[in-house]
């Protein structure tokens, strides 16, 4: 199996899941895309219907599946679910994420289940969403 050495020293293959960036501006953006190979290109990942190839990439790191998923829960959170959540209630937003408001605290965390393990607690300030590692 082919490997590309990242710029940072990360070994990345056909099939990974990645970050990076396509320039070192301020205004820049963060891409997401999966690996694949092409015999004239070398690595690429193809993200809108674009081809970008790594060698030519920013600040590349990998995604782990798990992390994926939390992401994918972090984006469903929106001000109606947070407002319309009651204390001790939960709502499940992927298969393996839930967002729990505990009792009488106004306390949101996301926890992974079935284990139950507190990820990130999510602040708010209205429309704008943070969330913090725990």
């Amino acid at each position: 199996m082919k490997t590309f050495l990242a710029h940072n020293k990360i070994v990345i293959k056909e099939g990974n899941l990645i970050s990076f960036y396509t320039c070192s501006n301020a205004d820049r953006h963060l891409f997401k895309g999966t690996v694949k190979y092409k015999d004239q290109l070398g690595f690429i990942t193809v993200i809108d219907g674009i081809q970008y190839e790594l060698r030519k990439l920013l600040d590349i790191k990998k995604i782990s599946i798990e992390n994926s998923e939390l992401e994918n829960a972090m984006n469903k959170i929106s001000k109606d679910i947070f407002e319309n959540l009651e204390h001790g209630e939960g709502i499940q937003l992927t298969e393996n994420y839930i967002l729990y408001r505990y009792t009488e605290d106004n306390i949101y965390v996301i926890n992974k289940v079935p284990e139950w393990e507190e990820k990130l607690q999510v602040l708010t300030n209205g429309n704008k969403f943070v969330f913090e590692r725990l």
